[in-house]
This record gives structure tokens, sequence and C-alpha cells, in this order.
């Protein structure tokens, strides 16, 4: 999920590296929203809430633009985020590392905020 931080943009996640049994809890939290049961919406409703008061200070800031649709905004950002969580066995196989190696927090956070910061698509001229 797309939260930032007070001091840093990777939202404390470079923190959490070295919080005793992350593994476990990033795998619980994973199956818990892939399960469906109320463990798995008691955690998404938490983050979503979590994200969505993030996004109105942000905004209020001008560190963001105000969305159209901040709910939206909100859930495909920590969509993106969760995939990462959720898919993590297929991710890891793919990078070749854990997903909480912090080179790949690193590349992760860095991807991350260049898509968000510069977009994806870009205008071609017509002519």
């Amino acid at each position: 999920m797309v939260i930032v931080g007070e001091s840093r943009p990777d939202g404390g996640l470079r923190d959490l590296l070295g919080v005793d049994g992350l593994e476990t809890a990033i795998a619980y939290v994973g199956r818990s929203m892939q399960d469906g049961g109320d463990v798995g919406r008691e955690w998404f409703g938490h983050m979503f809430q979590m994200s969505l008061t993030a996004f109105e200070k942000l905004a209020a800031a001008g560190t963001v633009r105000q969305s159209e649709d901040p709910t939206m905004q909100a859930l495909l950002l920590m969509a993106m985020d969760l995939g990462m969580v959720v898919l993590r066995p297929l991710v890891e196989e793919a990078l070749g590392s854990s997903l909480t190696d912090p080179e790949v927090v690193e590349r992760w956070m860095r991807t991350e905020f260049d898509l968000l910061m510069h977009g994806l698509i870009v205008e071609k001229e017509q002519g």
C-alpha cells in the first residue's frame, strides 16, 4: 500500500525489515487477504482508511494533486502494493530474491515512486 511516511517516501517499509517475524507477518497478511475472511477484511479496511487519510493530508499539503475519485485512487494504489504481497511467491521467483531483501525494497520503492511521479504513458506529438 502506498502510505507515505512522515520522514521518507517508503512509508517506513525499510524500518520493518529489522522487525523479528516480518516474513511470517507478511505471509499472514497476504493469506488473510486472499482468504477473504473477517481477518482479511479487517486488515484491508484498516489499510484503506489509513490510505484515504494519508491522501487527504497529502492533498491538503499540496504534495499530491486532488483526485476526482479519492476512493478509487486509494484502492488502485493499495492494489499495486498488496498485489506484490499476495503474489509474493511468484514475485520472488521472478526477482530471484526475497521481497523483504533491502535491495529489493529499494528497487520496489524507487520504481513505484518513479511511476507515480512521472507516469507511464507519454504523449506523442501529433503531426
